[in-house]
């Protein structure tokens, strides 16, 4: 069974990417695997941004603040906000009801957090269906399945140094709301973040399947067959602080995430030829988000070969031995 489920835009435009940040923004998002730490490779297909994901991940969303004054997060799990009873309006949010985060600092948000913020339920990405969707149990209906929306709103005061926000608070970098960000100086190290473009999908593709192949024609779909959803573990203890800082109504998207199953995906990767996929990559230091940038994009038409200036016919032909 296959669902449409195509952006708009470039639809042969497929790439996998570490991690995103939108133009003109100093907020870089990415996803992880909180069981092991490790970092997600997310899908850029045309104008979407999809997240591959395995029926009981554990999932947490990281952003980190470039800029040079607080920002403040808005995050929406299946249209549900992470903070339990908080607007669903990210403008309307107080400063308890969003994640916030210092100057060069950066948070993990993965789990719904109760509304004094001590308590929270760890994301878990469950079988879509069976009821247990954040989305499906709140709203009672699936269409927000696997939909994350998160939002950036900046500080009112930005010059006017933030109350303390708690006893024993001394500017530590690591200070966070309402989670701390997990990557730790003993997490694996290997090589920096960028762009990793793979090339356009072709009109036409060739998807080996059993003992034949299946040819496919026009762009790819995103299947049905596996369908995920985002659920909430058990409660455990959590702790956040409240600042009180004021922010602006100028919520700006930072990122829309579209959580499928790998399954589901596999004809969209396959389009873009990239047969053996690796789902993780390993960032080159704790804070590789601080020096992140993306790569250059492809360049024009890269299916092309190379051809070699010659000697030019002045005529307008390229001189090859013919007498016209």
């Amino acid at each position: 069974m296959v669902v449409s489920n195509r952006p708009t835009g470039n639809v042969n435009d497929i790439r996998l990417i570490q991690a995103w940040r939108p133009a003109g923004s100093q907020t870089t998002l990415w996803a992880q695997d909180m069981a092991s730490g490790r970092p997600l490779q997310l899908v850029q297909w045309g104008d979407k941004l999809y997240l591959p994901v395995t029926e009981g991940l554990r999932l947490g969303i990281g952003v980190y603040n470039g800029s040079s004054g607080w920002v403040a997060y808005p995050t929406y799990i299946e249209a549900k906000n992470l903070i339990d009873n908080a607007p669903s309006q990210p403008d309307d949010c107080a400063s308890n009801e969003m994640s916030e985060a210092q100057p060069g600092t950066s948070i993990m948000m993965d789990a719904l957090m109760s509304r004094d913020g001590q308590t929270g339920r760890p994301l878990i990405i469950v079988q879509h269906g069976l009821g247990m969707g954040i989305g499906e149990a709140t709203f009672h209906t699936d269409a927000y399945r696997g939909q994350i929306r998160v939002y950036r709103r900046t500080r009112t005061d930005p010059i006017q140094p933030p109350v303390n926000p708690f006893p024993g608070f001394d500017g530590d970098p690591a200070f966070r709301h309402p989670l701390r960000d997990t990557l730790t100086e003993g997490d694996p190290v290997a090589r920096k973040g960028g762009w990793e473009s793979f090339g356009s999908g072709p009109e036409t593709y060739d998807v080996p399947r059993g003992p034949g192949r299946h040819v496919f024609h026009g762009p790819p779909e995103v299947r049905a067959d596996r369908q995920v959803g985002i659920g909430a573990g058990a409660e455990e203890r959590r702790e956040s602080h409240e600042t009180g800082i004021q922010y602006s109504r100028n919520s700006q998207l930072v990122a829309a995430l579209c959580v499928e199953s790998r399954t589901d995906l596999v004809e969209v990767l396959r389009a873009a030829r990239h047969e053996h996929i690796q789902w993780y990559w390993t960032p080159e230091s704790p804070r590789w988000f601080a020096t992140w940038t993306p790569s250059t994009m492809p360049g024009v038409s890269p299916q092309v070969p190379v051809a070699q200036p010659g000697p030019h016919n002045p005529s307008g032909w390229n001189r090859t031995g013919w007498h016209y």
